[in-house]
């Protein structure tokens, strides 16, 4: 029964830290228990532990909780041990250099894929995703250069739980693995406002090993500045990419 405690107490203070964000980043006790559905004496014993840890800290004029040093410092520590965020991220700063739009790099994680790294646009006019965002594998460019080369029977399992996000996302599973077979030959992708209105984005695989996609790189932003031209040199700014950054990856 002890154990089932500690381990009920543990998500509940996940939970609580997942409630900031980059949009969220100062909270009162009141929000927290309201948005976790928590008493709020359950929501001030959790808050206190963790400010003790030094988790969170609570400005006592204002009283709002935002990240403590401790989340800052884990943080820091996760950036620089992950090997493939320091190598692609000269890579992915290249690439919006050129173009000045915003970089993404995503990895997959089971059925989804997530934001991993991000080099953000200079441009006011932009469309980024908070890091830790998760999308579909079957929707969105950067979703298919991590799903063409997986198995059929995963394909199809990722197909079967794909809702529709815009009335661009490919649905019919006819055409989905059409696309993916399109990304496998020609080592690309792009999406026309598959899961965002007005969003266009252009993505490449990278490989760990021979075959295995490790994450992929996409150039994304509003679609009045991805002029037919512009997109078939992003193609091929990214492909020279992918085979650099997969070639060091690959040890080849």
């Amino acid at each position: 029964m002890k154990k089932e405690d500690g381990t009920s107490s543990l998500r509940k203070a996940i939970r609580v830290l997942k409630c900031f964000s980059e949009d969220k980043q100062r909270l009162s006790m009141t929000e927290i228990a309201q948005g976790l559905g928590l008493p709020a004496g359950t929501a001030s014993r959790i808050l206190n532990a963790l400010v003790e840890e030094n988790f969170l800290e609570r400005n006592e004029r204002t009283k709002l909780y935002q990240l403590g040093v401790y989340c800052l410092r884990m943080g820091k520590i996760a950036e620089a041990s992950d090997a493939l965020r320091v190598m692609a991220l000269p890579f992915m700063e290249r690439l919006r250099d050129r173009f000045n739009e915003t970089v993404n790099m995503y990895i997959r994680k089971g059925k989804l894929r997530v934001c991993y790294a991000q080099c953000e646009t200079t441009s006011p006019l932009k469309r980024s995703v908070p890091l830790g965002s998760v999308f579909s594998l079957a929707a969105g460019a950067a979703g298919r250069c991590l799903l063409a080369w997986a198995s059929s029977d995963f394909i199809f399992e990722v197909i079967e739980e794909l809702q529709p996000f815009t009335e661009n996302t490919i649905m019919e599973r006819k055409r989905i693995m059409e696309a993916l077979e399109e990304t496998r030959r020609n080592l690309y992708s792009v999406s026309y406002a598959e899961r965002e209105r007005g969003v266009v984005a252009v993505a490449v695989p990278i490989f760990g090993s021979p075959g295995v996609p490790c994450a992929s790189i996409s150039i994304a932003g509003p679609d009045v500045r991805f002029t037919p031209e512009t997109v078939a040199d992003m193609i091929h700014a990214l492909k020279t990419v992918s085979f650099e950054l997969s070639n060091i990856l690959c040890g080849t």
